[in-house]
């Protein structure tokens, strides 16, 4: 196998947290050649609630890859994968309104638990 060349040799690693989405770009050998973070909000609009637009976070998960992608200065086509994670808990609702035909309906509950709470 040696003098083999992968003709795409970067992977994106994103990240998708609570407040923000986080990336990097990694080569084969494992070595981040660059990283970006986007924020967005995590409303509270009472206590022991938490919502979320789950169009924020899709914009950022875009932008997060587009920014990390540019500052490592490599071509789309040289990804060979990008690769999703996130731990939280939502319920994100379905419109197909005609207003926003095909897109989440604004806001996503989110439990908010604290620590030590049942």
């Amino acid at each position: 196998m040696s003098g083999l060349s992968l003709p795409k040799p970067y992977i994106i690693p994103a990240d998708i947290g609570t407040t923000s989405t986080k990336t990097l770009v990694i080569d084969r050998s494992g070595r981040v050649l660059a990283s970006h973070a986007v924020e967005y909000p995590l409303y509270t609009p009472k206590p022991d609630m938490a919502e979320q637009d789950p169009d924020e976070i899709f914009q950022a998960v875009l932008a997060a890859i587009r920014e990390v992608v540019g500052k490592a200065a490599i071509l789309p086509g040289q990804v060979l994968c990008v690769s999703f994670s996130s731990a939280m808990h939502s319920f994100p609702r379905w419109r197909s309104s005609a207003a926003r035909p095909g897109r989440y309906a604004p806001p996503a509950a989110l439990p908010a638990l604290r620590s030590g709470s049942r």
